[in-house]
């Protein structure tokens, strides 16, 4: 009799923490809902509208039920003000659209769609001559949960640029912190201090991948972040070139790792079988 009670009484105390378990999940989604509300609305108001192409249409809504992320385009110039600066740009040309978007929902559906939710990746904005605070930029990622992406990316820049950002998504979404991160300074060679940060590195070949110690371009060694971005990105877009070099490159080589762990954390799909050519 006493056993029978136990098991009940712990049947229904198990019963409680998952009812109450789901009450907050719950809670949670619908708060993330909201927020996704609300921060559509004021892209909304701004400008930001679907593509207006049936065929790019048809792509977005593809890309929102697989995935969850959205695609927009800013159909008329706009301004922004956020804690770095200004922010403004102009809408893009129907080709310029057409080229960049298939490309982007192409690179973002190589992602697990646990990844992009994990990560907080609600929309990518295609917009045209990005500037924040009177300096081009390719793309700005974290505006309302949202990427910023210029239209102007081509070529094998496109793909590195937006896993680029996408990272920058994950990082923040680990921690709420991207520029401090004490396990990962300690991977670096002794000595070894970052620049003024990506801001101040807008030279057209920072971001060529190099046979540099410990990084993978000029662009990674700028800024904590920038080097996760840049190094998660040659992950993405050029897996043979980046073996060579962790083979060499012991510091690369443990950052490799390093960040691995970071990413299945974040979502075990991220494992190794995602990583498998």
């Amino acid at each position: 009799m006493g056993l029978t009670f136990l098991v009940a009484l712990l049947a229904t105390a198990g019963t409680g923490l998952v009812a109450e378990t789901t009450r907050t999940t719950s809670r949670a989604e619908a708060h993330e809902r909201m927020a996704d509300e609300d921060a559509r609305g004021e892209l909304v108001e701004m400008g930001f509208a679907p593509p207006s192409s049936s065929a790019l249409a048809e792509v977005a809504v593809s890309l929102k039920v697989s995935h969850g992320v959205e695609l927009m385009v800013a159909s008329s110039s706009f301004t922004m003000t956020l804690p770095n600066g200004e922010v403004l740009a102009e809408r893009p040309t129907d080709d310029q659209t057409a080229r960049v978007l298939v490309r982007v929902a192409d690179e973002l559906r190589r992602y697990p769609p646990s990844f992009l939710r994990a990560a907080g990746l609600w929309r990518v904005v295609l917009c045209a001559g990005l500037r924040e605070s009177g300096h081009d930029i390719p793309s700005l990622p974290n505006v309302k949960h949202s990427l910023l992406f210029d239209v102007a990316a081509e070529g094998d820049y496109l793909p590195r640029l937006l896993h680029h950002e996408v990272f920058h998504f994950a990082d923040y979404a680990e921690d709420d912190l991207v520029t401090i991160d004490a396990d990962w300074s300690s991977l670096n060679p002794e000595g070894f201090t970052y620049g003024a940060g990506g801001r101040s590195v807008r030279g057209p070949s920072a971001g060529s991948l190099r046979e540099l110690d410990g990084f993978v371009s000029l662009y990674a060694m700028s800024a904590l972040e920038e080097d996760k971005a840049e190094l998660f990105a040659a992950m993405m877009t050029r897996p043979r070139w980046l073996a060579a070099r962790l083979r060499e490159d012991l510091v690369l080589r443990r950052k490799h790792a390093h960040l691995r762990g970071v990413l299945v954390k974040l979502s075990p799909e991220m494992g190794d079988a995602f990583w498998r050519p």
